[in-house]
């Protein structure tokens, strides 16, 4: 809530009860990162450490933070030492197992300016050809869109093996996705890895990083949801979905949320068609603010 006198207070109570509670600043960065807010959670992490040097936990998660805010070096630093003092933490394992002792040497970086992509060395000679010329329009439309060009670094990696996506992205395996973005790196699958619109999710996934850096990761998850939806088929108008007769039979059903508590159909939806029911609706709600209000309100809302 940014309670920041609020937050303080709590602080203090909590360091009179213990002293060297470092599991203090790690509950908080873990929320903090659900919420997109990844260097305000490094920072949390930082002062973990600082506590109680031998918080493995803290090490862990400043590792995955170091990661998705672009430093791979300084990851594998905190994560080697997290290991260390803990062996068994599994997303620690994974992420050194899968990704950052050996797997990571088999990708290359292509650039893309102001982005650059990492890709696997056997599939760079057919995504070199496509990705950056798709990346940069979608960049371009949307840096035109929002006035703002985004803040570096910008990497986008894409990986063959779902599995080591899905690590790379959580320390955890079978996350059921297809592209995620944390604010300065995109992760995503490759084209290769199954049937679905790579193109779009690049798309999508670029669109989020102007989202939360315009609002200073305080976007609601159904408005940068719409909007990243918004951007792709107003880009590629070939892209858009017709899911209106679905739409229809929820609304008719009692099962669709008011603005209020949208976000809500993301988190506690019960199968697929409930998720991608939540995502087009708040891609409807995206178009008609833009209908009714026009396209430059939308900057002014996310900041």
């Amino acid at each position: 809530l940014d309670d920041m006198d609020a937050f303080s207070d709590v602080e203090r109570r909590v360091l009179k009860v213990h002293p060297r509670a470092a599991s203090f600043y790690t509950t908080v960065s873990e929320h903090l990162s659900r919420m997109h807010r990844y260097a305000e959670a490094a920072a949390l992490d930082e002062r973990a450490i600082a506590l109680d040097p031998e918080h493995w936990k803290a090490y862990t998660s400043l590792g995955i933070g170091r990661g998705r805010l672009g430093d791979d070096a300084g990851a594998k630093r905190l994560l080697e030492r997290a290991h260390e003092g803990n062996p068994y933490e599994v997303r620690t394992y994974n992420l050194l197992e899968r990704f950052y002792d050996k797997p990571i040497e088999a990708f290359e970086w292509v650039e893309a300016a102001p982005m650059r992509l990492r890709v696997h060395r056997r599939e760079r000679p057919v995504l070199e050809r496509v990705v950056p010329a798709l990346v940069q329009e979608a960049y371009a439309h949307l840096a035109k869109a929002y006035g703002v060009q985004a803040d570096p670094p910008l990497h986008l990696e894409i990986f063959p093996d779902p599995e080591m996506f899905s690590v790379r992205s959580t320390g955890l395996p079978r996350l059921g996705a297809h592209g995620i973005c944390f604010g300065h790196l995109i992760t995503a699958r490759s084209p290769s890895s199954g049937n679905f619109n790579w193109a779009e999710v690049l798309w999508h996934e670029l669109s989020h990083v102007f989202h939360i850096q315009l609002s200073k990761s305080r976007v609601p998850r159904w408005f940068t949801e719409g909007l990243a939806i918004f951007e792709a088929t107003d880009g590629r108008p070939e892209w858009r979905r017709e899911m209106d007769e679905r739409l229809v039979s929820y609304r008719d059903a009692g099962r669709l949320r008011g603005i209020a508590e949208f976000n809500l159909s993301f988190t506690r939806a019960r199968s697929m068609e409930d998720i991608l029911i939540a995502y087009y609706q708040a891609y409807l709600v995206s178009a008609f603010i833009v209908e009714r209000h026009g396209r430059e309100v939308m900057p002014r809302m996310l900041r």
